[in-house]
């Protein structure tokens, strides 16, 4: 396997099933890092790195950081409103993405000239 990365538009239908297919620690991982409104996402970027690894996500591990552990697979996951980003790789490279909403509302922020 070499480096890959995934991205998928999280639209859930009206009966989630996939939580059936995750395990305990995974969901409650979710709900206490991103609170229930939230942990959808990152329950789906974790169902979405199950779905194309393969990976035995019962054996998921936290580091003293909190940081998901699978032995053997380098991963990273990402979200933001209705993206989700996963990346992964077996090598012992560091792996890295994030995704997030463009706001252009800003206000007070004026782009730089070339001057």
């Amino acid at each position: 396997m070499e480096n890959k990365i995934y991205y998928t538009y999280l639209n859930l239908p009206p009966k989630i099933t996939f939580l059936d297919e995750l395990p305990l620690n995974i969901i409650e991982y979710s709900i206490n890092k991103y609170g229930e409104e939230n942990a959808l996402q990152s329950l789906y970027a974790y169902y979405v790195l199950f779905k194309i690894t393969n990976a035995n996500l019962s054996s998921i591990t936290f580091n003293k950081n909190g940081k998901p552990i699978i032995e053997g697979l380098n991963f990273t996951l990402s979200h933001s409103d209705k993206v989700v980003a996963v990346a992964f790789t077996n090598t012992n490279a560091n792996i890295g993405i994030d995704v997030e909403k463009i706001d252009n509302k800003i206000s007070g922020v004026s782009e730089l000239s070339e001057d």
